[in-house]
């Protein structure tokens, strides 16, 4: 999933001229923004992060990362220079298969079906993170899951299974099959990359750019086919790059007309493969950054050169990187932003130079010798030791929360972030929520607090305790919950915020799992995420369940 930017194309320097955001196409779909994470098979076991601890009522589809295509009977990569360089025989739940050649296969069928969780009997075939990622849904059935395939590890065989239509059909008719036998709601292609990038071993080919299209067309079709008959609506994503040479590698217009949406992986934009320190995911441009590429790498320069290629608003979601890099030996001047270092850090959370938030949070920021600092204009936090020289490029709330308003001012879909298990407390989830999950306040309850000393005239509007009032001529200093039917102010919206818990229920409100109201007399228990769900239309299997009678 995570790219890394070691091999940038000469089409860097072919920068495109972008243009704001602003001016492309709106979000018209009227759709509540999507939260998508990805779930990574190996962190349950290597990490102690288990499905069910996923923040899944503030999210809205989980990613699960990642399945494999299968080639002359195996899986996997051998290129030294990944971190597992392995292949393994191709199996289902059942054991060892025989698949035609491009056809998806579980990437750790121990992990994906067979680890057994607290519940699950000896004979079930369908055990692992699978079967508690269809737990977890049942719990939360807003949520939607998605497997996703590929990825920078296994990628490597991608273009090979794009080259031809019968590859491309086996493809496709597997799609089904998978979304089928495991109870996902999508497929997600995370193909790094066509034509160039991705790991040095890749097949590639100039032809992947159409061959691209025509896989998720054949995919696209197959899933189309088997929603009608299962009566679901099959997604369809794909992950993309925030390099500009992304851009010229796939016809992005087109792909956004077969896909869902569109995620971009907005990170990793600089890191430890090169010797100057720089931010990992800086939201906007900073004039004083010395880093190459700085106006082409950052968060609004891939989604404008998303919307130029012909990505609509509303089939963007923009990445979020959960975790940071550092690199030692760094020069202290401008505290060690945009220094040259000797190499990348020697400590880190599960290897050097790699930070998990949620690590970074109890161990770093302003602890231990490191201070935290903040760039203002690409909207992003940094860590610098002057003892050591350890700088450290993260993300954290304030920094994700402008990235949502960014999204959630442009009319994009969502945002997305890689993964969940590096904030383990959910604080940067809960922040995305916090800005995109956040209701809006309609425009008849805009207006400005009441003051005794200020001068209102007719038509003026004031506020107060949760009330707008409207002047019918000239006041001041008359409190408008004490005017009746004949004075100055009269009431123009009641505007009281419903607070989740044992009140009346709102259809502006979101609810969550636990929280109460009462209906017509009657109290109702939430049992997931919900808003606008009229809890007297709610039946057995719905969100809310009827606690008592008042």
């Amino acid at each position: 999933m995570r790219q890394i930017m070691t091999r940038l194309s000469l089409a860097l320097l072919l920068l495109l001229v972008f243009s704001s955001p602003t001016s492309a196409q709106s979000n018209s779909t009227g759709e509540e923004f999507k939260i998508v994470g990805y779930y990574p098979s190996w962190v349950a076991e290597e990490r102690g992060y288990e499905v069910m601890d996923l923040p899944a009522e503030q999210m809205t589809h989980i990613m699960y990362a990642f399945a494999n295509v299968c080639w002359d009977g195996v899986h996997g990569n051998l290129d030294p220079s990944g971190p597992n360089p392995k292949e393994w025989v191709c199996e289902d739940e059942n054991g060892p298969i025989d698949v035609p050649n491009g056809s998806i296969v579980l990437g750790d069928p121990e992990q994906d079906v067979h680890k057994s969780y607290p519940g699950d009997s000896e004979d079930e075939l369908i055990k692992g993170n699978i079967k508690q990622l269809q737990l977890l849904k049942e719990e939360h059935p807003h949520l939607k899951t998605v497997i996703s395939v590929g990825g920078w590890t296994w990628s490597n065989r991608l273009s090979l299974v794009a080259a031809t239509e019968e590859t491309r059909a086996n493809f496709a008719q597997s799609a089904v099959d998978f979304v089928r036998a495991y109870g996902f709601d999508g497929l997600d292609l995370d193909w790094e990359y066509p034509v160039s990038g991705g790991m040095p071993e890749n097949e590639r080919d100039p032809a992947d750019k159409r061959n691209h299209t025509l896989l998720l067309e054949a995919t696209r079709a197959a899933l189309d086919k088997a929603g009608e008959e299962d009566g679901k609506d099959y997604l369809l994503t794909i992950a993309s790059s925030a390099s500009p040479s992304y851009l010229q590698n796939n016809e992005l217009k087109e792909l956004a007309s077969i896909l869902d949406w569109i995620q971009i992986m907005t990170y990793d934009l600089n890191g430890t493969w090169q010797a100057q320190n720089g931010h990992n995911a800086p939201l906007f441009h900073d004039k004083e950054a010395t880093v190459p590429w700085a106006d082409a790498l950052n968060v609004h320069a891939a989604v404008t050169g998303h919307l130029n290629a012909g990505v609509p608003n509303d089939k963007l979601i923009v990445g979020m990187p959960f975790y940071g890099y550092g690199w030692t030996g760094c020069d202290s001047a401008n505290n060690g932003e945009y220094s040259q270092c000797t190499g990348p850090a020697n400590e880190g959370t599960w290897t050097n130079a790699t930070f998990d938030y949620q690590d970074l949070k109890e161990n770093y920021v302003n602890k231990n010798g490191y201070t935290r600092y903040w760039n203002d204009a690409s909207k992003v936090p940094f860590l610098f030791n002057n003892s050591n020289g350890t700088f450290i490029t993260y993300d954290d709330p304030e920094s994700i929360t402008h990235k949502a308003t960014y999204v959630k001012e442009n009319n994009f879909a969502g945002a997305m972030f890689w993964e969940a298990s590096n904030n383990r407390d959910g604080e940067l989830v809960k922040a995305i929520a916090d800005v995109l999950l956040a209701e809006e306040e309609s425009g008849e309850c805009q207006a400005e607090a009441w003051s005794s000393k200020q001068v209102y005239t007719k038509g003026d509007r004031v506020k107060l305790n949760d009330v707008v009032y409207e002047a019918k001529w000239w006041t001041k200093g008359e409190d408008p919950t004490k005017s009746g039917e004949w004075d100055v102010w009269k009431k123009a919206a009641d505007c009281l915020e419903e607070v989740p818990g044992q009140s009346e229920w709102s259809a502006r409100t979101t609810y969550t799992k636990g929280d109460q109201v009462t209906y017509d007399g009657v109290l109702y228990e939430a049992k997931w995420w919900t808003k606008g769900e009229n809890p007297s239309r709610s039946g057995e299997w719905d969100v809310w369940k009827k606690v008592m009678k008042q």
